[in-house]
C-alpha cells in the first residue's frame, strides 16, 4: 500500500472540464483571499489530466494576502490566459462562468456558490455546479471524490 500522502495514479480521458470560481474558492474562511486553495485544486485536477480554467473576479489581485501570491497570481494571467482568466474591470465572474458553461454539459463549475440570482438568465444550475468547502485547510469535494490539502504560499 503505497504512503498517505502519495496520490492515486492519473486517470486516462476525462468527458469534463472544470471551471472553477477562482476568487469565490479563495475566499473560503478568510476575509482575504488565498491563492493556494486555487493552486491546489488546478494542481490536482492537472495530474489527474482534467481539463480545466478558472475565472477570476476583476477585483481579485486587491485581495490577495500576500506579494508571493500577487506575483503567482499575475504570471498566471499573463502567461496562461487560455486557463486563468480575469474579467474585465468592474465586473464580478459569475455572468462569465455562467455564459460559458450553459450550452455544454460537460462544463461542471467548482464553487462555494450556488447563483440563485442568476437562474432567470441562465436557467437552473443546480447541474453545471459541484459544490466545495474548505475545512482544517482542506479543500472538500465530496461530490467528485477530492479531498485536496491546501498549499502554503510564503512570502519572499
Amino acid at each position: 500500500k503505497p504512503p498517505a500522502n502519495v496520490r492515486p495514479q492519473a486517470r486516462g480521458q476525462h468527458n469534463v472540464e472544470y471551471v472553477i470560481d477562482g476568487t469565490n474558492i479563495m475566499f473560503c474562511q478568510h476575509q482575504k483571499g488565498v491563492l493556494a486553495r486555487v493552486l491546489g485544486l488546478v494542481d490536482e485536477l492537472d495530474f489527474r489530466s482534467i481539463p480545466f480554467c478558472v475565472f477570476f473576479d476583476a477585483s481579485t489581485r486587491h485581495h490577495l494576502n500576500n506579494n508571493a501570491e500577487i506575483e503567482i497570481y499575475n504570471h498566471l494571467i499573463a502567461n496562461d490566459s487560455d486557463r486563468f482568466i480575469e474579467v474585465p474591470g468592474g465586473t464580478q465572474a459569475d455572468d462569465y462562468i455562467l455564459a460559458y458553461t450553459r450550452d455544454d454539459s460537460r462544463r461542471k463549475v467548482i464553487t462555494r456558490d450556488r447563483y440563485r440570482d442568476y437562474t432567470t438568465k441562465y436557467g437552473a444550475t443546480t447541474e453545471r455546479v459541484i459544490p466545495c468547502v474548505c475545512a482544517n485547510n482542506t479543500l472538500l469535494l465530496p461530490e467528485i471524490n477530492m479531498e485536496i490539502p491546501v498549499p502554503t504560499i510564503t512570502n519572499k
